[in-house]
């Protein structure tokens, strides 16, 4: 059995290597090696290009919602916590909340969801706080 190997370099992960088997003698065909060479290179650079995409776009989602300092903090890993006088500003996320969901039936999910914000609302009526919801 022939196979193919196609390899793309990246950015930020380095070299990927997509090899193809195939039943037909590719030293004989170049015309299908060169086509199968060009649908893989393009499948790959479609599936970075859309990575990249959705990691810019979380990117200007987080500078928009927070203050600097508090997502490089995010980024090393260290939980925020800031203090002011009049107000305090509590950014929070589910973490893992995508794959966990990908395990529950959707009224599962809602159903967690409604018990975390009647959970939030029994601490906002205890403190007598105003909170803001947003969701990104």
């Amino acid at each position: 059995m022939n196979s193919i190997v196609i390899s793309v370099n990246t950015l930020d992960s380095g070299d990927w290597t997509m090899r193809v088997k195939t039943h037909v003698d590719v030293k004989s065909d170049l015309f299908y090696v060169n086509v199968l060479s060009c649908i893989g290179t393009f499948i790959v650079s479609c599936m970075f290009a859309m990575n990249l995409t959705e990691k810019a776009l979380h990117k200007m989602l987080l500078y928009k919602m927070m203050p600097m300092d508090a997502i490089q903090k995010l980024n090393r890993g260290q939980t925020v916590v800031e203090r002011y006088n009049i107000v305090t500003i509590f950014f929070s996320d589910i973490v893992g909340f995508t794959s966990l969901c990908g395990d529950m039936r959707p009224i599962q999910v809602m159903k967690m969801l409604n018990e975390l914000y009647m959970e939030f609302d029994k601490i906002v009526e205890k403190h007598g706080v105003y909170k803001v919801e947003t969701i990104g």
